[in-house]
Formats: C-alpha cells, sequence, structure tokens
C-alpha cells in the first residue's frame, strides 16, 4: 500500500496564499494545501461529526450496489454520507490510478451508486489525471479531508492537485481541483468530473431544453458539439438500494459537460490554457436515499439558493389508480416528470425538465422546482405517459390534486416439480400477439430497453424488464 502522506503539494502557485511560488513548484514546501471548497455554502444540525481514515484489514466497508471499497482505502465521512477514494496503487474501471471518488453513499444506508469519477480535461485516455501523491490533511471531528496531487497521463507538465471534503451535517462531499499547465506549449482542456455508468444501471439526469434523461450520441468527429450547459448533473439507481445524486458548481452558476448512457462529464467549460496558466473548479455533490432523482436534485438546489441568490418552490400531488388505491415506491409503475414551460404551446424540445419524483407509498409525491413559472406534469407508467397535468407555480407551496394511473392486473406464480415440491424458477412473460405487445411495450424513463410488459429497471434485481424470480 503507499504511504499516506501528512499533507500534500499544490502545483497551482497563484492559488494559495503563504507559499512560496518556488516551494510549490519545486515540491519542496510540504505546508502548501488546496483551499477548503464553496466557502459561501453552509449547512446546519444539532449535532455532527466527520472522520478521514485508512481502512483497516477486516473492516466493513461502505455497501451497495456498486461498493469497491478495500483495506487501504480512504474511508471519507461524515454524519450524514460516506465516502471511498481509492488508494493510489488500487485503480479501479477507467481509473490509471487510485486517488479517485470512488464510492459515495448516505450514512448507514450501504446505498452506494458510485461507479467511478474520475478527474479529466477530454476524452481521450491521455486526458485522465494519475495521481501520484496522496493525502489525509484533516481528520476531523467536524472537518475531515483528503488531498491528491498529479499530473495528466503522458502529459506531465500538467499539473493537478484535488481536495476531497466533507463538513458535519452536511448531505455531500465538497471537491475543488485545481490545475496547471507548466509545459511551454498551449493546452486545450477543460477541468471536469468524468462519470463512469458502465453498468448501465444510473441515467444522467439534466435540466436543460429537451433532455432530462435524454441525451443525443455522440462519437469523437462529434465529441465537441456534444458539450453543453447545464444548472447541475443528477442522477438516481433503479433498483435497489436506491439512492440519488446531484453535482452543482459553487464558483460558478452552471456547469458544461456531455451525458451518455456508458459515461457523463460536468465541469468548466472548454478553453485554451496558455503556459503558466491555471484554471480552479469546485463543485458540490449531494447524496440522499430513495427512489427519484427529486431528493438529491433538491439539495443541489438548496445550495443554488445559498450560493445565487436562486428562488425555488414546492410542488406536491398525488398518484392514484381510478380505484383510489395509491401508487408509490415503484418507480416502473409511478414516476413524475416535472418540467418547465418557456410557453404555453412549448414543444418538447425546448421543455426544461427539472426533476423527477417517484411517489411514496400513500401515493403522495413532493419536489422543488424553480420558482415563478408554469410546468408540465408527466406520470410515467410501465415505461409509458399516461397522464399529463399543467401547472402555474408562484414562490411558494401548491398542490395539484391527484394524476390517475392506470388500472394494473396482477399475476400470481409458483413453480413446482412433478411431485409438488417447490422449484426455483424464471419467469418471462410475452405478449399473446402483436396488438397486445403494441399496448404493453415501454421503456423506463423513455430509456434502456424496449420491455414487452414492463415490469421493472431491466438492468436490475427481480422483477427486471419482462422477467422475474421465483422461489417456489
Amino acid at each position: 500500500m503507499p504511504r499516506i502522506l501528512a499533507a500534500a503539494l499544490l502545483l497551482s502557485p497563484a492559488l494559495i496564499s503563504g507559499c512560496s511560488k518556488e516551494g510549490c513548484l519545486s515540491g519542496s514546501d510540504s505546508s502548501c494545501l488546496v483551499p477548503s471548497p464553496c466557502p459561501g455554502l453552509s449547512f446546519s444540525c444539532a449535532q455532527g461529526s466527520a472522520e478521514a481514515r485508512v481502512l483497516a484489514p477486516g473492516e466493513a466497508v461502505p455497501g451497495g450496489a456498486n461498493a469497491l471499497g478495500a483495506a487501504g482505502d480512504i474511508l471519507l465521512g461524515n454524519d450524514q454520507v460516506v465516502a471511498v477514494i481509492d488508494a493510489l496503487d488500487h485503480p479501479n474501471y477507467l481509473g490509471f490510478s487510485g486517488g479517485n471518488l470512488l464510492d459515495l453513499g448516505t450514512r448507514g444506508g450501504d446505498d452506494d451508486n458510485v461507479n467511478q469519477l474520475l478527474e479529466v480535461v477530454g476524452v481521450l485516455p491521455g486526458d485522465t489525471v494519475r495521481f501520484t501523491e496522496l493525502a489525509i490533511v484533516e481528520a476531523g471531528p467536524r472537518v475531515a479531508a483528503v488531498q491528491v496531487r498529479g499530473e495528466l497521463e503522458g502529459r506531465p507538465a500538467v499539473k493537478v492537485a484535488a481536495r476531497y471534503e466533507v463538513r458535519a451535517c452536511e448531505p455531500g462531499m465538497r471537491i475543488r481541483t485545481e490545475m496547471v499547465n507548466l509545459g511551454l506549449d498551449p493546452e486545450l482542456w477543460a477541468v471536469l468530473d468524468g462519470y463512469f455508468w458502465g453498468g448501465r444501471d444510473a441515467l444522467p439526469f439534466t435540466p436543460a431544453p429537451g433532455e432530462g434523461f435524454h441525451h443525443e450520441p455522440f462519437d469523437l468527429a462529434t465529441a465537441d458539439q456534444a458539450f453543453h450547459q447545464f444548472p447541475f448533473l443528477a442522477w438516481s439507481s433503479h433498483s435497489a438500494p436506491y439512492s440519488s445524486y446531484a453535482t452543482v458548481a459553487c464558483d460558478r452558476d452552471s456547469l458544461t459537460g456531455f451525458n451518455t448512457e456508458l459515461v457523463s462529464s460536468a465541469g468548466l467549460p472548454k478553453r485554451i490554457v496558455q503556459p503558466g496558466e491555471f484554471a480552479v473548479f469546485e463543485r458540490f455533490i449531494s447524496v440522499a436515499g430513495g427512489q427519484g432523482i427529486s431528493r438529491a436534485a433538491g439539495i443541489a438546489m438548496q445550495v443554488r439558493r445559498q450560493l445565487f441568490g436562486e428562488r425555488y418552490a414546492s410542488l406536491s400531488g398525488k398518484v392514484l389508480r381510478p380505484d383510489g388505491a395509491p401508487v408509490g415506491l415503484a418507480e416502473a409503475k409511478a414516476s413524475v416528470v416535472i418540467s418547465e414551460l418557456p410557453r404555453q404551446d412549448s414543444p418538447a424540445e425546448e421543455r426544461i425538465p427539472w426533476t423527477q419524483v417517484v411517489p411514496e407509498a400513500d401515493g403522495s409525491f413532493a419536489a422543488a422546482i424553480p420558482a415563478n413559472r408554469q410546468y408540465l406534469l408527466e406520470l410515467q407508467a410501465f415505461g409509458n405517459a399516461v397522464a399529463l397535468a399543467r401547472a402555474e407555480v408562484g414562490d411558494g407551496e401548491l398542490d395539484v390534486g391527484t394524476l390517475v394511473a392506470p388500472l394494473a392486473g396482477k399475476v400470481r406464480v409458483s413453480v413446482a416439480d412433478e411431485v409438488g415440491s417447490p422449484l426455483d424458477a424464471r419467469i418471462v412473460l410475452a405478449s399473446a400477439d402483436r396488438a397486445t405487445a403494441a399496448k404493453v411495450s415501454g421503456q423506463l424513463l423513455g430509456q434502456f430497453i424496449d420491455c414487452v410488459p414492463l415490469l421493472g429497471a431491466p438492468y436490475g434485481g427481480s422483477p427486471a424488464c419482462n422477467q422475474l424470480l421465483v422461489r417456489g
């Protein structure tokens, strides 16, 4: 395992007060630290704590569908969330080294649904950072932080330092990245977080015209046109254990990046960086338990309200079947996407999806949205839009009433052998004819694969797509 340093070196000299230019650049001043991110942000609670430590062999690590933390990695957490930064010699997925955010979930929830967050400047392998030093620079009790230092893969003249930080009471993590071009030539890059969705168990969501969960595909020839701006990037898991996330910039009012079902990026705009110039990127990643993105997106809106003075309202309602039965806690059966309508007759490509919420067990739902705007609520069930409602939202709370979900049938299956002993089995439902297939075909959130019928998230536990597992 690599040596865990008491402090790490910062390589962007113009950003650190009290550190000499020569000391930071030569690597001789071990007191140079990346400043704490998001200084204008504040959360409070009655009690809180923060910790950072090396995970010991045999120690329990945070769990979840994508949990990969292991002995030697760094646990960074507070009373609300817990994260794992992989050790330098524990690279995962697309990383050339450790030092990246590997796991992130709620404290005690065992609901990590982060595959990997990488520090990158573009879409090519050489645009990824290789970290060479890692340090626990604060270990609590109110603030805990890990600092890493490295360079772009194959471009040692581009130096990088980053700070991962948690504070007591905060529902997320702060990150600050600093990058400097110490080479002789101009560089074209943007400081970005790269998100790897490899398992296809999460979908990126961006509040931008015509987007939400929908993102146009691109290739290397069209990658430049794929970059665009959005207020925050959100995602959630679509099978248990459920959690949601949202990234919002602290030092600017928008993120720039691209999104696909495999990878996403979010950070600063692309620009030419001359020799000696640097860039800084600060952001807050919120984490919340439960289905849908609305919980984490709501935290992102709290951050934007604090930092940029934006006004938000609350929109609520209920989802019921025609017989009055509530529908909730099942994303495939009831999911409400709430989109801003710039004007009354806004076509789909101009609507701005702001959030998506899954009703509670009693059918009720509530979500934060920007104030003083007109919205369209789209209820999706079994992979199709089944109800629409419009709402004029002020700067307070608005109850839109009831959205009616379609009636649903139930199938009960038991499997046994010839003598009646129960058997484990996989059951596949198929339509009896083309007419039925046309009626019941659906895609979860309009994405993933087409399922006939859609019973649950296609890349999750049973039921998944049109299949389910039976034990007796």
